[in-house]
């Protein structure tokens, strides 16, 4: 069981990791989008009377609550309670889903920026496209590792024995 919590503590760790890059990543693409709006004047029409402070803190929240929770799903996993391992597949299948379609969609993405841009008045996607990408590059390999460690054979077979099943 040793080598399977060392693996599970791995993953865990890979996955803090890359959680703490994206979520820079989300905060510097709110407060790009959010100094762009300022500065056409689009920031009343979209968000009212809420500071950027204010939004700022509510994405910083959310990423903590997302964190306290993924801490707790993975507290558990590593207990080998298997509605964690469960849970981690789902989301893990979801995401690498949706990583891999903005992954492969990029291209297309930059083919219609100018017509967003339209509409995207005084946002620079040209800026926030590349960083969109390297999250959705990150998201993809983090989300397929943990669905290939929580896969394998010997993590399965840890699971089944902490159920009481046999091999």
């Amino acid at each position: 069981m040793d080598a399977i919590t060392h693996r599970l503590r791995r993953l865990r760790n890979w996955f803090l990791a890359l959680f703490a890059i994206q979520s820079v990543l989300a905060v510097v693409i709110t407060a790009d989008v959010l100094a762009s709006m300022s500065i056409v004047g689009a920031h009343g029409a979209a968000v009212g009377h809420l500071s950027d402070a204010y939004i700022l803190s509510w994405t910083v929240g959310v990423l903590a609550a997302l964190l306290v929770l993924a801490l707790w799903v993975f507290h558990e996993l590593l207990e080998l309670k298997p509605w964690a391992r469960t849970v981690l597949l789902v989301v893990a299948w979801i995401s690498a889903a949706s990583a891999a379609v903005s992954v492969l969609g990029a291209p297309a993405a930059s083919a219609t920026a100018p017509w967003l841009e339209r509409y995207a008045v005084g946002i620079d996607l040209a800026r926030l496209m590349p960083l969109s990408l390297l999250g959705n590059v990150l998201s993809l390999a983090a989300w397929g590792y943990v669905i290939r460690t929580l896969l394998s054979a010997d993590v399965r077979a840890a699971f089944r024995c902490a159920r009481g099943e046999s091999h």
